[in-house]
């Protein structure tokens, strides 16, 4: 897994909230964007934010790589699930752009689901209808 994705989700999973902001620091452009459907902002500040928020309020949840890391033209996307106890609650998919010169992360796309939403009918193990959406 590429370094910058361990020290990403290092963030979302550590209990040491006073490891966030290094962690976040070597993998995360300072002004890098963060989309999201529930918010968005810019700025490890607003990341590192989010990351507290989230191991404060849910510190049982755990996120997981759920599929490769397909990594294309100074981009990675991947899937992910959120687990509390072994159970997967929500599977997602990310899609990263990498900055050309430090290959951080400087925007992420982060897309949520679970039973409650309805996404076009797509094969999750073959998701080449997001390359060509962001392409």
């Amino acid at each position: 897994m590429p370094a910058v994705l361990v020290r990403y989700w290092t963030a979302w999973n550590t209990d040491d909230l006073g490891a966030v902001p290094e962690l976040l620091a070597g993998a995360v452009s300072p002004d890098a964007e963060w989309n999201h459907p529930r918010e968005s902002f810019v700025g490890t500040g607003g990341l590192e934010a989010a990351v507290r928020r989230w191991r404060t309020t849910k510190p049982e949840y755990r996120f997981e790589i759920a599929s490769e890391i397909d990594r294309r033209d100074g981009r990675m996307r991947y899937r992910w699930n959120m687990v509390r106890r072994g159970r997967t609650l929500m599977e997602g998919l990310d899609v990263v752009t990498l900055d050309e010169v430090t290959d951080w992360m400087r925007d992420v796309s982060s897309m949520p689901w679970d039973e409650r939403h309805v996404f076009p009918a797509i094969n999750p193990d073959s998701m080449e209808w997001l390359w060509r959406w962001y392409i």
